[in-house]
């Protein structure tokens, strides 16, 4: 709930527009749901059990478009700490200007050693050719300039916008009306590869992203699971 805490604080301190926050409890013990209150801006969402990642999301969304009409959704791990003002808001502006569905700041994660900008951030989808050279170390190495391909490697040190395929699951925006037009997360799934099955759905539509680097929010990468 420490976490929990820290990154709505970052929030509250950061935004310039107006905003509503959801958190969804995926069954914690009685404990630390003690410490995840309601407030003016904040809606608590109890499961029942332990959703996962994309099912999880998906009840925050929902409950978001059914009861506030966002004109966009941000999805943020509670172990993201949003750094600077108006992060959300440069984001949705940058959105609107390239024309795109969604997007998203350098999310640099603590435990890697790059700087924040030569971390791997955004990603293409996919082919399965590419899921095979991804699966072994070997194939990588063999095939490095395709695998490098599929997160933008030429793009780094990434200094400008760009428009991508695949968001980071940690800190993302989109527009709410796509979100719910591509039906969210696959719920099928409990944890990882979500983001990557969303930037598909988003592909199949002939929509994007839009990667705006002039912001950094901080993932405590691992804290949240």
């Amino acid at each position: 709930f420490e976490d929990t805490q820290n990154a709505i604080k970052s929030v509250e301190q950061n935004a310039t527009d107006e905003y509503r926050i959801i958190i969804v409890d995926n069954c914690s013990d009685d404990a630390e749901k003690l410490h995840l209150l309601k407030d003016d801006r904040t809606d608590v969402i109890y499961m029942k059990k332990n959703l996962g990642y994309a099912r999880g999301n998906n009840e925050g969304a929902w409950f978001a478009v059914r009861e506030n009409e966002p004109d966009y959704l941000v999805f943020m791990n509670s172990d993201v700490i949003i750094r600077e003002k108006s992060t959300i808001e440069d984001i949705i502006e940058a959105c609107e200007q390239e024309g795109t569905i969604g997007g998203q700041p350098i999310v640099n994660t603590y435990s890697n050693n790059l700087e924040p900008n030569r971390q791997i951030n955004i990603r293409r989808v996919r082919t399965y050719s590419d899921v095979l050279i991804n699966s072994n170390l070997f194939m990588r190495c063999i095939f490095s300039k395709k695998h490098q391909k599929t997160f933008y490697r030429e793009l780094m040190p990434y200094n400008t916008r760009v428009k991508y395929e695949v968001p980071s699951g940690a800190f993302f925006v989109i527009r709410a009306d796509i979100f719910s037009e591509i039906e969210g997360f696959d719920d099928r799934t409990f944890l990882y590869n979500e983001e990557e099955m969303l930037g598909y759905k988003v592909k199949k539509i002939n929509q994007a992203f839009i990667f705006e680097p002039k912001h950094i929010v901080d993932h405590m990468q691992g804290m949240s699971t």
